[in-house]
C-alpha cells in the first residue's frame, strides 16, 4: 500500500511511496528558460541575417555579456542551412570558440529581443554578426574551438540546455564553413541569470 506525504503550504504538493520503495512526486514542471522568461523578464533571442558562405571558415557571430551581476546560459542555438546552392544536400560545419577577437571590419551589430513579449528589458551583451563583405568579420584570432557542429539541410537546433555559461567579458565566436556555396544563418537562445544563485 503506497503512503502519501503532502506539504502544509497551500494546497501541497503530493509525493508517494510506491510499492517498490520510489518516492514519485506529482508535480508540473516546466523548463528553466521558461521560469526565467516568465517570472524574471530576462530570456532572449536574437536571428543573424543570411550569408552566403563557402567551403571556407568565416567568422560570422561574436557574443560578450556586460553585465556584472547575471551570467548569460546558452540554451539553444539554430542553424537554418539551405544544403548549398547546387546539391542542396551537403554539410555545414559550425564551429564554436571561446575568446574570439573584436572584429576590426566586415560586422554590424545585433539587438536581442526579449522572449518575454510584453517586456522591454534588454540584454546587457554586444554582439556582432558578419555584414556580408568580405569573407566573415575580421578577426585576428577565432580564439579557442570547444564546439564543431555539423549541420545537414534545413532547420538544425543544438539544445545546449544552460550548459554553456558566459560571464561579463567572457566571449563565444562563432564561425561556418559550407562543403559547397549555401545559405546560412544562426538563433541564438539565452538567458540571463544571477551570478552564484543556483
Amino acid at each position: 500500500m503506497p503512503h502519501i506525504i503532502k506539504s502544509g503550504v497551500g494546497k501541497g504538493t503530493l509525493a508517494k511511496i510506491n510499492d517498490e520503495n520510489q518516492l514519485c512526486v506529482e508535480s508540473g514542471s516546466i523548463k528553466h528558460i521558461a521560469y526565467v522568461s516568465s517570472r524574471k523578464n530576462l530570456a532572449f533571442e536574437f536571428t543573424t541575417s543570411q550569408f552566403t558562405i563557402t567551403n571556407s571558415e568565416y567568422a560570422v557571430l561574436r557574443f560578450k555579456p556586460t553585465n556584472d551581476l547575471y551570467d548569460m546560459y546558452i540554451e539553444r542555438i539554430s542553424i537554418n542551412w539551405n544544403g548549398g546552392n547546387t546539391n542542396h544536400d551537403r554539410v555545414a560545419f559550425i564551429k564554436l570558440y571561446m575568446g574570439m577577437e573584436a572584429p576590426s571590419a566586415n560586422n554590424s551589430s545585433i539587438t536581442p529581443v526579449n522572449i518575454k513579449i510584453d517586456n522591454t528589458s534588454t540584454a546587457d551583451a554586444d554582439i556582432d554578426q558578419w555584414d556580408t563583405v568580405g569573407s566573415g568579420m575580421t578577426v585576428s584570432s577565432n580564439g579557442d574551438i570547444f564546439k564543431l557542429i555539423h549541420a545537414s539541410q534545413g532547420y538544425t537546433p543544438v539544445d545546449l540546455h544552460g550548459s554553456v555559461v558566459v560571464p561579463k567579458n567572457g566571449i563565444i565566436g562563432i564561425t561556418a564553413e559550407g562543403e559547397e556555396d549555401g545559405k546560412l544563418s544562426l538563433g541564438l537562445t539565452y538567458y540571463a541569470y544571477e551570478k552564484g544563485v543556483s
